[in-house]
């Protein structure tokens, strides 16, 4: 004992005195203590200082400061001054002991505390880590002893128990006593027999607190004697510092201190050692057990296990890093701790069963890392099964939700159970069965199970609904940065994922845990199935790769999985025949090396149940018994593995007889010796062995492994029954927890610890089924306004969740349920409108305004109700005005006053434009969802049959105005949703519609043209196509006006801006031309003049971007068959646009569109041609199409003057046409004749026939002259076209548009004759040909059609003589104009048509004439007549002309022989005709014909002659006419005078 200064000695002095002034120290009993005081009042005397040390110690400048830092250095004690403190505590060591007088005890304690308090008392130790403890107890131990054996019991004196209390406070917390080990324990095992002992509740408070200060001071010293003390970096925390270094050098430390000073009793520091016993005592005296029956309040066993549990707790709650991560702490927590919440997790007493729960709460929050197999054995084998099982109590089923509930405040703990449970093939799915167990619960689903009052099922309802919205919400939280609130800028978004981003590197990939828990679902269903039908099981999983094909894949999965296998199932399986070779792989991988029989059989027997059927146990207990002797070949008991065999069944037997509850009289030990004699080869089994196993089977039934509790569904309101059986439950489940426990506490299994925001997206996908049931039973079964808060926020979270990762159907069935809610749907009620469903309302419009980022196609549902809602606003503001007789007004005032009134309560009604509003800050994908939605309640609304409303077109207007600073790639995608929304809108029949709708257009196509628009944008143009729409499908003259006024006052302000929308502009106009209502005709024409004229006189280059629209809109109003003059004046405009073309084609050549390729203008040709062709058909051929629409459609006035004008330009700007240009415009000239080509049932004849002898006619004249005045470009490009187009006319049944037709072609031959090259002489006669052929009469029939189609072939003959023949034969040859001289060899083949043709028209004369009756008119034979000469005459003729020129000789011999034969075929014929008229005809022909051969020279006449003279003898034999006769008799002289005949 170490003292200084003199007060410290009177200190002691006085302590002493007080003891020896006590009366009771004076008796003999107490001799040895008066003694012990006198002795050591002496030597305190003795040891006074003198004045002159006091005085320099008084004197001394250092002062009291100095003087305790000196005392506190602890100097080592010589054998003087251990005799010096041993005489002087001896005195108050016996005090302590003299229990029977309370002063003298009271005094002792008092003094001691006082003592070591003030530093009075201070003793000598050993620097930490102290390796051995001494043999004879230390100074510190007596002083703990003597102070704690003050304590005797519960007749202590109350005084006393305080001054130990108080003593030993002081004591352990003295930093001048260093008390460990035993004495340690010694003074909190007092400071706990105090607690249980004492019957006064204030010295029960004290030696609780007393307890609570002494372990936080241990385990304070601990963490402190732990934590090193780092130099400071910067950027780094001290914490930081010490615990990445301590782990560090503490392995050091393990590697170089040699092994053997490193026991299990070895600790770093003897503060660890500290620690460590008093946490495992308190373990153990935390599983000490509860007596039988219900345990009474006061009971010490009871109080002992509250107090050891509230200590444990606190230990844990206040723990640091030092415990948390120490592997002797983790290991005690495992070994000790945790077995001890196994037993005491499933008490009934609720003080015990409520601290179990709060140290797994707490072990989950700190020490997660550490026990992941036994957090899930808690979770699964007590948690969830008291939460499952029907006879729990209430309180129990409380007590954990209200412990689930702590741990769902934190996100990561939730993400991690998830992440390493449910992610886990090994583990179970705590995750998932917490939250369907959480949902069954707050669903009211288990009321009658849990016998709870209705209050109770409410407060657990609304628990349970809690600890789901904690889960959420932690989700939300988790997975937070990936949600991008619409209502906040970029920046406020983007927050800080640096750190984030880095730890998700070292987590689990989510992909790969979605993989697992893909697999998990495979695996569990197939367990599920094993269970029905396990080879069925079994073929499933191999299927999905779980287990392998071969028999020993199979056996280790059946190892493996054992604790999950229904048990039953697996043994009829292993017991199966055909799965021998199975079970005999399964038996092998069982080793029951070193084990005793019995021990080998449990362990056989623990994964399955024996099948009923014998020869099945049979084969399994032969396995087993060959398997056990193997795995022990130096055994002894059995000399074969048929003993074995049998034993292993009398065993079996044995265990049934004593164990069921069926055999009523129990098989003896003598029995059973007697019925297992000679069984080894004939030789007996030693009988203490088998009464061994006898006693062993009594004592412990053979039993299966524990698995979790089967949930027992029945129904049981008789609560001793329910009692009772949850007391069997509650063993069966301790007893399992326990086991696995220990089996667990070996294990290190790796904890994941969840980083990445990916794990909520299937954690989500997996819950949300059962939330969305809990949460629509909760909002639909009660109005308690807690429930619906939840169920409305929980909604509200799982909306976000199924938001933030794109799950389209979960997000619509969270909105769609939510939208029932509020009351708000169409089948829905609103007048039944209650307070649950006004917060309903609130919720939905929150989730609109928050997430409208996401919500893509269920805007659709919000819309509709944001609309219902509108509807219950009007209904109520409706009903507040006035009262109709269908209702009560007092029912009316009701429902206004409560529900109406909270509809349009201000917050709402700002809620709900705050949504509108806000659309401007939605992306572009929302914002098109938004407006789509928007535009389907428009439609439901203004198509209802009984209430059109316009809110929510009211509302599309209003958000288009928010939404006019987008970009234009989004507007785009607005506008083809609005813009389709207003065409329907704007032609419905209800005109106040159509009246908002084409005004909003304006009003917002104003606005957009403010803005302008640059080339080659076409944004005006769709923003104003639903004018056009409107204007073409409105029935309605006053909105068609509308819209046509609208559009003239959007030029008059907005013109100079206008680009691509004037497409519309003229669109809308053309509509407008055609209009019934003059009005509106009028007006349109005046708006389109004004623009026509302004941008033409003003050389505006925006008119060309819609020049094409422009000119078709003037020739709609050309064509309006009502206002003539309105006619004439478009196509003066027409006109005009066609001098503005032809003045300014270098800016269509340069035209800012898009330019035509190369193949649109013919060919691979340079950019001046694609120039060129872009003013063609941007500029000339829409004024010349038109044109000819015009002329098509008109009345005969106006297509007069439409023709008139389209060949006027055409003759005055032809010149600069190129060739392809030419091209186009007679396809163009050519539709004229369209028209003649319809059915006469579409026209009338009248019409008809004025369409073909007028238009017609005129254009197929103004055509050919077009072509004669530009021969030289169109003989190249339109020359077979126009001779179809000829062709086609004369073919007509119209006999002057085929007359004309023949006209135009005989003045084109004769204009262009001199030009013609040798292609054009062929075409020429290749049209003659075809002609001839068509317009033949080849049959008889009606007299008017013969006529008439003989007429147009004869002038087709007669054209054909002229063009062909020359009437002046040697004035042609003079000239040189013959034109077969110019046909090359070639084209003699279409001469031999044209030959054949005229031939052929011979031929068909003839046979017509034939069959023609004989009683038909004679005008009818003589038209037929006629065309029979005139086709003979004319093939004649012109053989005469081929016969008599300079042909090839092999041609002309050719052309000689066929002239020669069809001159006698033509004779021969002649003199053949008896009738007269017919023989008149024939005279003319052949007097003509045979002149001409008359004229031939010499030799060919002769040769010709030689043929023709016996004919010609014959003509003059008949009575034929007299020229004919003089022609036939100068042919016979000139043949007398060239054979001299006369001579």
């Amino acid at each position: 004992m170490l003292y200084a200064g003199s007060w410290k000695m009177l200190f002691l002095e006085k302590a002493i005195e007080n003891l020896l002034q006590d009366k009771d120290v004076k008796r003999a009993q107490y001799q040895e203590l008066r003694e012990a005081c006198e002795t050591a009042l002496s030597d305190l005397k003795a040891l006074r200082p003198n004045p002159e040390s006091t005085e320099s110690e008084s004197g001394n400048n250092n002062g009291p400061a100095e003087s305790s830092v000196k005392s506190s250095i602890l100097p080592e004690l010589d054998p003087t001054a251990l005799i010096q403190v041993e005489r002087t505590f001896r005195p108050f060591e016996l005090a302590c002991q003299a229990t029977k007088n309370a002063r003298l005890v009271i005094s002792a304690l008092d003094s001691l505390q006082k003592l070591v308090a003030y530093g009075h008392l201070r003793f000598s130790h050993t620097p930490l880590p102290l390796a051995v403890s001494p043999q004879h107890p230390s100074l510190e131990d007596r002083l703990v002893n003597a102070v704690a054996n003050a304590f005797s019991g519960p007749h202590t004196d109350e005084q006393i128990q305080l001054q130990v209390l108080k003593a030993l406070l002081t004591i352990l917390t003295s930093s001048n006593v260093r008390v460990h080990d035993n004495s340690l324990l010694l003074s909190v095992r007092t400071c706990y027999n105090i607690y249980l002992a004492s019957r006064n509740i204030i010295n029960q408070t004290t030696a609780k607190a007393t307890m609570s200060q002494i372990l936080n001071y241990v385990f304070s010293a601990m963490e402190s004697a732990s934590a090193v003390q780092f130099p400071h970096y910067e950027g780094q925390t001290d914490d930081e510092a010490r615990w990445m270094v301590v782990p560090i050098l503490w392995d050091l430390v393990d590697n170089l201190v040699q092994r053997e000073f490193l026991s299990p009793e070895m600790y770093r520091n003897m503060m660890q050692r500290d620690a460590y016993l008093v946490f495992r005592s308190l373990c153990k005296l935390s599983m000490k057990p509860l007596p039988e029956g219900t345990p009474d309040p006061k009971s010490h066993e009871l109080r002992s296990k509250i107090l050891s549990l509230e200590l444990l707790l606190s230990i844990l709650q206040n723990s640091g890093h030092a415990f948390q991560h120490n592997d002797i702490f983790v290991s005690a927590i495992k070994s000790y701790l945790c077995v001890a919440l196994s037993q005491n997790g499933v008490s009934n007493v609720s003080e015990v069963f409520e601290l179990s729960l709060a140290l797994f709460i707490s072990l989950l929050t700190k020490y997660r890392v550490h026990l992941k197999p036994q957090i899930e054995i808690f979770f699964k084998e007590i948690c969830l099964n008291i939460l499952e099982a029907s006879s729990s109590s209430f309180e129990q089923k409380w007590m954990v939700v209200q412990g689930i509930g702590n741990i769902c405040h934190d996100a990561q703990i939730v993400i991690d159970i998830f992440v390493n449970y449910d992610c886990d093939l090994e583990a179970a799915n705590i995750f998932e069965r917490l939250v369907d167990d959480l949902s069954k619960l707050a669903q009211g689903k288990q009321a009658y199970e849990i016998g709870a009052t209705p209050n109770q099922l409410m407060q657990m309802r609304i628990r349970c609904l809690e600890c789901l919205c904690f889960i959420l919400k932690c989700m939300v939280e988790w997975c937070k940065e990936m949600y991008v609130n619409p209502h906040l800028t970029e920046k406020e978004n983007n927050l800080e994922t640096t750190e984030s981003e880095e730890s998700e590197l070292a987590s689990e990939d989510p992909t790969q845990l979605e993989k697992v828990k893909q697999r998990k679902f495979v695996l569990e269903y197939g367990i599920k199935l094993f269970s029905h039908k396990p080879g069925k099981g079994i073929k499933y999983l191999m299927d999905n790769g779980i287990v392998g094909k071969a028999d020993k894949d199979v056996a280790i999965f059946l190892h493996k999985e054992c604790n999950r296998l229904d048990k039953t199932a697996a043994g009829e399986y292993l017991g199966e025949l055909e799965n021998k070779e199975l079970m005999y792989y399964y038996v092998d991988e069982i080793n029951f090396a070193d084990m005793d029989f019995v021990s080998a059989l449990r362990l056989f027997l623990g994964n399955f149940r024996l099948p009923g059927e014998a020869q099945k146990i049979d084969r399994l207990m032969e396995k087993f018994a060959s398997r056990y002797v193997e795995c022990n070949p130096t055994q002894k008991l059995f000399k074969s593995a048929d003993a074995a065999y049998v034993l292993a069944y009398s065993v079996i037997m044995l265990t049934t007889d004593l164990h069921s509850s069926n055999v009523k009289k129990k098989m003896t030990k003598e029995e059973f010796l007697k019925n297992n004699k000679g069984i080894n080869d004939s030789e007996d089994i030693p009988p203490e062995y088998l009464g061994k196993i006898y006693d062993e089977i009594a004592s412990n039934e053979i039993k299966m492994k524990g698995t979790s509790l089967a949930n027992n569904k029945l129904v049981i309101t008789d609560l001793k029954q329910r009692t009772l059986l949850w007391n069997r439950e509650s063993e069966s489940i301790s007893q399992t927890a326990g086991a696995l426990m220990e089996s667990a506490s070996s294990r290190c299994d790796a904890f994941t610890s969840a980083k990445r925001l990916d794990h909520v997206k299937p954690m989500f996908k997996l819950i949300w089924s059962p939330l969305l049931a809990t949460f629509s039973v909760g909002l639909q079964s009660t109005d308690d306004m807690i429930v619906v808060q939840l169920c409305l926020e929980g909604i509200r979270c799982c909306i976000r969740l199924a938001n933030i990762f794109h799950f389209t159907l979960e997000r619509n069935a969270f909105i769609q349920a939510l939208a029932r809610f509020t009351l708000l749907t169409e089948n829905s009620n609103v007048k039944e409108m209650r307070s649950k469903n006004i917060e309903a309302i609130k919720t939905l419009i929150s989730v609109a305004h928050t997430d409208g980022n996401y919500l893509e196609h269920s805007w659709l549902d919000i819309m509709k109700c944001i609309s219902q809602l509108e509807y219950a606003q009007l209904l109520g503001s409706l009903s507040t005005n006035g009262s109709d007789g269908s209702m009560d007004p007092n029912a009316r005032l009701n429902l206004v006053n409560d529900m109406t009134s909270e509809a349009n309560s201000q917050s709402i009604i700002v809620a709900v434009d705050r949504i509108f509003t806000g659309s401007k800050n939605l992306n572009g994908n929302a914002i098109v969802h938004f407006f789509t939605a928007l535009c389907d309640v428009s439609k439901e609304e203004i198509g209802s049959k009984t209430n059109v409303r316009m809110y929510s077109l009211i509302k599309l207007v209003e958000i288009s105005y928010y939404n006019m600073e987008r970009i234009r790639l989004e507007w785009s995608r607005i506008w083809h949703v609005v813009g389709n929304h207003f065409n329907l809108v704007g032609c419905k029949d209800d005109q106040n519609v159509s009246f908002f709708a084409v005004d909003s257009l304006k009003q917002l196509s104003l606005k957009f043209l403010e803005k302008g628009e640059l080339q080659n944008f076409h944004f005006q143009k769709d923003f104003l196509r639903p004018f056009e729409f409107i204007m073409k499908n409105n029935k309605s003259p006053q909105i068609r006006d509308m819209v046509i006024r609208c559009l003239s006052q959007m030029i008059q302000s907005q013109s100079q801006n206008i680009k691509s929308g004037w497409k519309n502009f003229f669109a809308t106009f053309g509509l407008a031309a055609s209009d019934d209502v003059e009005s509106i005709v009028a007006l349109s024409h005046q708006t389109t003049q004004r623009i026509v004229t302004k941008l033409i006189s003003d050389n505006k280059l925006v008119l060309k971007e819609s020049f094409q629209d422009c000119v078709k809109c003037l020739s709609e109003f050309a064509c309006n068959q009502m206002l003539q003059d309105v006619a004439m004046e478009s196509l003066q405009l027409i006109r005009k646009c066609a001098e503005f073309v032809n003045n300014h084609q270098e800016q269509f050549e340069n035209f800012p569109g898009p330019r035509l390729s190369s193949s649109q203008v013919n060919g691979d040709q340079d950019e001046h041609a694609i120039a060129r062709g872009n003013v063609w058909i941007r500029g000339w051929f829409p004024v010349l199409f038109e044109l000819s629409c015009v002329i098509n459609k008109s009345k005969l006035d106006i297509r007069t003057r439409s023709l008139t004008i389209l060949f006027d330009i055409v003759k005055q700007h032809g010149q600069s046409f190129e060739e392809n240009w030419w091209r186009d415009l007679y396809q163009v000239l050519f539709r004229i004749f369209e028209v003649g080509k319809f059915d006469l049932n579409d026209l009338s004849l009248r019409d008809h026939r004025e369409w073909i002898d007028t238009t017609c006619n005129h254009a197929l004249y103004a055509m050919t002259d077009v072509f004669s005045e530009f021969y030289d470009v169109l003989v190249r490009v339109v020359l077979t076209d126009l001779l179809s187009q000829y062709q086609w006319c004369i073919q007509q049944p119209n006999e002057q548009l085929s007359k004309s037709a023949i006209s135009c072609f005989q003045t084109l031959v004769a204009t262009n004759q001199n030009r013609m090259d040798q292609r054009t002489f062929a075409l020429i006669i290749s049209f003659l040909s075809e002609t001839i052929k068509d317009t033949s009469v080849t049959v008889y029939q009606d007299e008017d059609i013969v006529v008439g189609r003989v007429h147009v072939h004869l002038d087709v003959l007669e054209v054909s003589m002229n063009v062909l023949t020359s009437t002046d034969y040697g004035q042609a040859m003079e000239e040189g104009h013959l034109w077969f001289e110019i046909l090359i060899p070639e084209h003699f083949e279409v001469l031999r048509k044209l030959l054949r043709s005229l031939e052929q028209s011979f031929n068909e004369s003839k046979t017509v004439l034939e069959v023609t009756p004989m009683g038909s008119r004679k005008r009818d034979v003589s038209i037929m007549v006629k065309q029979e000469t005139k086709a003979a005459e004319c093939l004649l003729l012109i053989l005469i002309e081929l016969c008599t020129s300079n042909l090839p000789s092999e041609y002309q011999k050719s052309l000689e022989k066929y002239f020669v034969g069809f001159l006698v075929d033509v004779l021969g014929y002649f003199l053949s005709i008896t009738a007269k008229t017919q023989q008149e005809q024939w005279d003319r022909m052949l007097s003509s014909t045979l002149g001409q051969v008359l004229a031939f020279q010499e030799s060919m006449f002769l040769s010709v002659m030689s043929s023709l003279y016996n004919l010609i003898c014959d003509i003059l034999s008949i009575g034929v006419s007299k020229d004919l006769r003089s022609v036939a008799c100068q042919m016979l002289k000139r043949i007398g005078a060239l054979y001299d005949i006369p001579k």
